[in-house]
């Protein structure tokens, strides 16, 4: 990463953490010190709620929650940090971005049905295309929230397993 980061290309780390079925790929404290040295190339961290959590040690339940540990992930070196807030409760999804300019919360009314498979990994891609495109940090995320939106109402079912994204 460090030959990207110094070329000024905009690197983007959604720190997976834990497989979609739940089994752990980090224990939380080797998470968070095997992400440190990356941190400070990145202009960008896209963690869930529990990733947030396990990687700050601060509780994510709520905006507030979500503004601490992007508070204290952009301590660490990120340009910004985005925490998703997908995983929280509600009828609404609020992802918070937290970069240079402040704290924006991102809203958009929950869609029905199963979370698809990927979602995560998806977002991360499409901010950091959209990055690569010459979209500010803002605009990207705006334009990859709305086509994995879009992704996931086109998401299907195969079997009995969670449904997978639409095509991009």
């Amino acid at each position: 990463l460090r030959p990207l980061a110094a070329r000024g290309v905009p690197v983007v780390l959604d720190p997976v953490l834990a497989a979609s079925v739940g089994g752990p790929l980090l224990d939380g404290a080797d998470a968070a010190g095997a992400l440190a040295p990356l941190l400070p190339l990145l202009a960008l961290v896209t963690p869930n709620r529990a990733e947030a959590a396990r990687l700050t040690g601060l509780t994510v339940d709520d905006l507030a929650g979500q503004r601490a540990a992007a508070e204290a992930l952009r301590a660490r070196g990120p340009g910004a940090a985005l925490v998703k807030g997908g995983h929280l409760d509600g009828d609404e999804v609020v992802d918070l971005l937290l970069d240079g300019e402040g704290a924006l919360p991102l809203r958009a009314p929950r869609l029905p049905g199963p979370t698809p498979h990927g979602t995560g990994c998806a977002l991360s891609t499409e901010i950091a295309c959209a990055l690569a495109l010459g979209e500010p940090l803002r605009r990207a995320v705006a334009l990859a929230r709305e086509r994995l939106r879009a992704r996931i109402a086109a998401a299907r079912t195969v079997g009995k397993g969670r449904p997978f994204l639409g095509p991009p």
